[in-house]
């Protein structure tokens, strides 16, 4: 009732104590308060979270970058994107979590390019699930994932893998195109790769069926029968 109360309220003093509250031992009361901070219409809210993510210990400035992301506060992707180059695995994965929730599809090639230079493979997993939730929840998906595909044709062998895992989930019907080209191109050893075996991956995740008749002939007449089939 407390939380419910103080997210109605516009003041600092309200947002201060809806904060302190997301911090309670109990669990419950955390996962409530935390709901209501990103619901709650008090712009000191942001000012308060900015402050905490700035300093403090890691998992306070993790809490409060993820709730920056959720609260899509205003003009706050390019902090997240320094948050993002933190030496500190805590920190860049709580960034990349808060650019998927907040981040339009423009940031998308900014995502690829941390993506081509960076030899961490937990950081790659990390931007790769924040491009993999922009592609999801941008209103124009076709636009989006043009983009994604601009990136991986023109990158080569394992950068092209890590690319192609960003479609998970898309939909779009180029991009479906494209990763079932790769695997009609991939033959004997060659499906073992890690191009063919990223597409292969990133369809199987697909929430529409586009995908399942090519699996379906392939779990028939392929040499490689059971990878298909479990796809």
């Amino acid at each position: 009732t407390a939380a419910e109360t103080l997210s109605q309220l516009k003041t600092q003093d309200a947002a201060s104590m809806l904060l302190e509250m997301t911090h309670d031992s109990n669990g419950q009361i955390s996962r409530y308060a935390r709901q209501k901070v990103v619901e709650a219409a008090n712009c000191h809210l942001d000012s308060l979270l900015q402050t905490e993510a700035a300093a403090g210990s890691d998992k306070q400035r993790a809490d409060a970058i993820i709730l920056l992301g959720e609260r899509k506060t205003p003009d706050i992707t390019e902090q997240l994107l320094k948050y993002a180059q933190s030496d500190n695995d805590i920190i860049y994965k709580a960034a990349f979590k808060a650019i998927g929730s907040s981040a339009s599809a423009d940031q998308i090639p900014v995502l690829c390019d941390m993506i081509k230079t960076s030899v961490s493979d937990s950081f790659k997993s990390s931007a790769i699930l924040a491009v993999n939730q922009i592609l999801r929840n941008a209103p124009d998906q076709k636009t989006a994932s043009a983009m994604i595909l601009s990136e991986i044709k023109a990158a080569e062998g394992n950068l092209k893998a890590d690319l192609i895992s960003t479609l998970k989930t898309s939909g779009d019907t180029d991009a479906m195109n494209y990763c079932l080209s790769l695997l009609s191109d991939a033959e004997g050893d060659s499906f073992l790769q890690p191009v063919p075996q990223a597409a292969l991956k990133s369809l199987s995740t697909w929430s529409n069926s586009g995908p399942a008749e090519f699996f379906l002939d392939q779990a028939k007449t392929s040499e490689h029968k059971s990878a298909y089939a479990k796809a």
